[in-house]
């Protein structure tokens, strides 16, 4: 023991440093204004090619249709390439875009060369050396846990901005590096996502609802849902008790009228909303939760079994005069039919929340019909909510 310590004390003397190249079994966690995500997959790191990958597989059969678990529609398998500037995701066998950045974002750890030793510490029965750094114009602070003779063990990414998110990396049986895992990217795919379906279409007028702070009512750059699709949105933040962290206070449904040609879904959030996506003119879509294979963008079935989640592109929103189908537009928005009270009316009296919890898996039927009663009728006596204005 007394060695271990001598050693761990002359190591954490150096600043430290990351090995260069390197592959490890990965299990990550995600904690994203409230909600743990927990998955396993494998890490690489190549710091003088500019690159680093991970694979990440999520077994969503605790909420997935019951007719999914078994079938592997109901894993969520997602990959990310950081290729010299800008980083790419795959999610169920889709390509796409998060984001071009204007510095490095290839080595997540650079800032360890700069972090401080804060002592010894142990996780998993091991004792590690614990390195920390603050960044403070935004508040986040990073962790770097590593053996003495400076294998990786994990490393901690807590971020406030754009929201909060908490990233642990664990890394297990840390080994040369694989190249392999960078030889099955197709660049070109992601920045250029298929569309389906391909041919003549004409635009249809679809009922949308969408979960909002009161004061922001432009759908513009946001991402709505069919009834299915926004009450398994609504159940899943129940079950993972984080209803009350999204600070969406009201909730509004929308007649859209779209041209049904179909894009890749942008994961939108936020208001300014930070899209990230390859689909800039087309109504994206894809099944709630984006499981199953290519996320069900271009499968009927599958978002009848599970619900509709769709992105609508500012790219794409038609101007005044302009129409769907025209040439210059994707989406236009009908009317705003209703809004109403999320927090008293339909979580508190009509108890939505509390159905979630009972059915535990997509796509909760009942819950369906108390958020579809909730706008059809302004009645509490009868299942109602009254209108409200933003």
């Amino acid at each position: 023991m007394q060695f271990w310590l001598a050693v761990a004390a002359s190591a954490a003397a150096v600043a430290p440093t990351v090995p260069p190249q390197w592959t490890a079994d990965l299990s990550l966690r995600i904690v994203l204004s409230g909600k743990d995500v927990d998955s396993t997959g494998i890490f690489a790191f190549d710091a003088p090619n500019k690159r680093m990958y991970y694979s990440s597989i999520t077994n969503m059969s605790v909420i997935a249709p019951a007719s999914w678990v078994g079938t592997g529609k109901e894993l969520s398998i997602r990959e990310q390439w950081s290729l010299d500037d800008s980083v790419f995701m795959g999610l169920n066998q889709r390509e796409y875009l998060v984001s071009n950045l204007p510095f490095n974002e290839t080595d997540q750890f650079s800032w360890v060369p700069y972090a401080q030793f804060e002592g010894n510490a142990t996780i998993n029965g091991v004792t590690v050396l614990e390195y920390s750094f603050t960044y403070p114009p935004s508040g986040a602070y990073y962790k770097y846990y590593t053996l003495p003779d400076g294998t990786p063990v994990r490393e901690v990414m807590n971020n406030t901005l754009p929201q909060p998110q908490y990233i642990q990396y664990d890394f297990a049986n840390v080994r040369a590096l694989n190249t392999s895992v960078f030889n099955g990217f197709d660049k070109t795919a992601a920045y250029n996502p298929p569309v389906c379906p391909v041919g003549s279409v004409v635009p249809v007028t679809l009922d949308m609802y969408i979960f909002h702070p009161r004061a922001n009512v432009d759908v513009t750059g946001q991402d709505t849902a069919d009834l299915a699709g926004d009450t398994g949105f609504v159940c899943m933040d129940a079950l993972s008790n984080n209803t009350q962290a999204d600070h969406y206070d009201v909730v509004s449904w929308y007649k859209v009228q779209v041209l049904p040609v179909w894009g890749q879904y942008e994961a939108c959030n936020g208001y300014p909303p930070f899209c990230a996506g390859g689909t800039r003119f087309y109504v994206g879509r894809e099944v709630a939760f984006g499981i199953t294979d290519y996320g069900g963008q271009c499968s009927d079935t599958d978002l009848a079994t599970a619900g509709t989640w769709w992105s609508l592109p500012a790219g794409g929103a038609c101007a005044e005069n302009a129409t769907p189908g025209d040439g210059s537009c994707s989406w236009k928005v009908v009317e705003r039919v209703k809004t109403i009270d999320a927090v008293q009316c339909l979580f508190g009296q009509q108890k939505m929340l509390e159905s979630c919890l009972k059915e535990q898996r997509m796509p909760f039927p009942d819950t369906q019909k108390i958020f579809q009663t909730a706008f059809t009728e302004s009645d509490a006596a009868k299942g109602g909510c009254p209108s409200i204005q933003p």
